[in-house]
């Protein structure tokens, strides 16, 4: 074997490697930190605060507002902040309209983390649950996550999050890679090393908040919410982060409905990834760079034919890893008709971090008319 076939095997072996330690984290039940059945019990209705903030949503805030007045929770213990961003359509009159308080954000603040933190510092209870406008929720979804959080005594909790079943291949494409996502949050914080989280499902202590600083010292666009839960955990300690993979945990999220947008997006979240610990960056660049070089190997093949029994075999390693990690997720999220596109989505999935990579270096992201620096 020659050192350029062994360096891509050990490269294969570390990336299946790592996303089996996703899996396993997955499938982690974690114990409990010292609350009986009969404590948890007696703090199952306790008070929350749910966050929306926004800008620009005059189309998707009316079905997120209609599932949040749904939700099966006393009103009595349920306080809803809708935080305008300066949008300029009708999405305050829309969050108006639900009689819900309403802030605006002054002329000297802007972006999503001013709007939260605008909210949590105004928020009357002690347990907050941000939540993206564009989202719609279950009946079930705020005592799932309560009773999740007491039960584990945790001080941040995540939940499951998928996108909104639209027709299209882009559509089954964001949602099979969101399920990998899932399967990478929720095993980082089984497995006590948190790398993500989403800030469109995220319950928190406010307390906790305001110990750590809430999003100060991070400087980036994105962030609001694997910050927040990698701050609480270095403060804390690791077991006071959780996740609710149950059903009733799930929020759905409007997904993007063009490249161009799924470009700007993501490249706008890549830019975070400088601010991680040295084994956040280490898997990332590890993930990242090896999907790059099945790119490159599948770009080889075609001109060097010889090559394509061993791309096909570093292939099949590949989508082996992927699937053993998405389709937990998947049949939890109730998206196995999503399963005829692991294979697609594996083989496009190298060009599509490949051509990100090299577009986020020349292009500033553009998100809902801002622009961003990443790099």
């Amino acid at each position: 074997m020659t050192p350029f076939f062994a360096i891509i095997f050990i490269w294969a072996f570390a990336y299946v490697s790592v996303l089996l330690l996703y899996w396993q984290g997955w499938n982690r039940r974690r114990a409990r930190l010292g609350k009986s059945e009969s404590e948890s019990e007696s703090e199952s209705e306790s008070g929350v605060t749910i966050v929306v903030p926004f800008r620009n949503e005059a189309q998707n805030l009316p079905a997120c507002i209609a599932s949040l007045k749904k939700l099966d929770y006393p009103k009595e213990l349920l306080e809803i902040i809708f935080v305008n961003d300066h949008s300029t359509d009708a999405s305050a009159a829309s969050a108006r309209s639900a009689g819900e308080i309403l802030l605006e954000l002054e002329d000297n603040e802007s972006g999503k983390k001013a709007a939260l933190t605008r909210a949590i510092t105004a928020a009357k209870f002690s347990t907050i649950l941000t939540l993206d406008a564009d989202s719609v929720v279950n009946a079930e979804w705020l005592n799932t996550m309560m009773k999740t959080m007491q039960n584990g005594n945790y001080l941040a909790l995540g939940g499951l999050v998928v996108f909104k079943k639209e027709e299209g291949f882009l559509n089954a494409f964001l949602n099979v890679e969101m399920c990998s996502l899932m399967g990478m949050t929720a095993g980082g914080i089984n497995n006590k090393k948190p790398l993500l989280a989403n800030g469109t499902n995220l319950m928190f202590s406010k307390e906790a908040f305001i110990e750590v600083k809430g999003y100060e010292g991070d400087g980036y666009a994105s962030g609001d919410d694997v910050f927040l839960v990698q701050k609480i955990a270095k403060k804390y300690g690791a077991n006071r982060i959780g996740f609710n993979n149950e059903e009733e945990s799930i929020v759905a999220t409007q997904g993007v409905t063009s490249l161009n947008a799924l470009f700007h997006q993501r490249a706008r979240w890549a830019g975070k990834s400088k601010a991680y610990s040295f084994s956040g960056k280490f898997t990332t660049i590890l993930l990242g760079s090896f999907n790059i070089l099945m790119a490159l190997l599948i770009i080889l093949a075609i001109f060097q034919p010889h090559m394509i029994p061993f791309v096909f075999a570093m292939f099949f390693l590949k989508l082996a890893a992927d699937t053993i990690l998405t389709l937990p997720v998947l049949l939890r999220t109730n998206q196995i008709y999503l399963i005829k596109y692991l294979i697609p989505v594996a083989l496009l999935y190298p060009f599509y971090i490949l051509g990100t990579a090299l577009l986020s270096m020349f292009v500033k992201p553009v998100w809902k008319g801002r622009s961003f620096q990443i790099y």
